[in-house]
């Protein structure tokens, strides 16, 4: 895909589920590719403090397990909440989804992270057909994640740039 605009996001992870720092590496590495393919930069942030002034900053918290009405939500991986610049994965979800389906866990959080990412750039949360910004991933959508294939499509792409 080319990529359509010329952006950089800062985005501070909080580490809260103790996510290794190998497999947040890779993650974020993965997360990086799959931006730069639509034009956006990611700057990885490890100082919240910077994120004050940033009106491209956003925050993502790594969550061990969700709570509240989304417990026991099926295989929801995480949420978003678009003007507030914030979202969560749950890595104990993300680790059991990476085991079902044989694939390592790193491509699936970073999978998770920009899914969210790309919620955090609509103006009101929705799914795509395909790509990343699927509703819900089917196993091959796991395995294309695995060998870096599972990326934004156009139409998520639309979607995310929106604002």
């Amino acid at each position: 895909m080319t990529a359509l605009i010329a952006l950089t996001l800062t985005i501070h992870v909080a580490n809260i589920a103790g996510v290794p720092p190998a497999v947040m590496r890779s993650a974020q590495e993965q997360v990086s590719r799959m931006f730069n393919g639509i034009g956006i930069e990611i700057a990885w942030a490890t100082d919240d403090r910077v994120l004050g002034g940033d009106q491209h900053a956003l925050r993502v918290t790594l969550l061990p397990r969700e709570t509240g009405a989304l417990n026991g939500a099926g295989n929801v991986l995480g949420a978003a909440i678009p003007g507030a610049g914030t979202a969560w994965v749950f890595y104990r979800r993300v680790e059991r989804e990476a085991d079902r389906n044989g694939v390592a866990v790193a491509p699936v959080l970073a999978c998770a992270i920009a899914h969210e990412l790309g919620h955090l750039l609509q103006r009101s949360p929705q799914h795509t057909d395909n790509g990343v910004m699927r509703k819900a991933w089917s196993r091959r959508d796991y395995i294309r994640a695995a060998s870096g294939r599972f990326q934004f499509t156009v139409e998520d792409t639309v979607l995310s740039l929106e604002r």
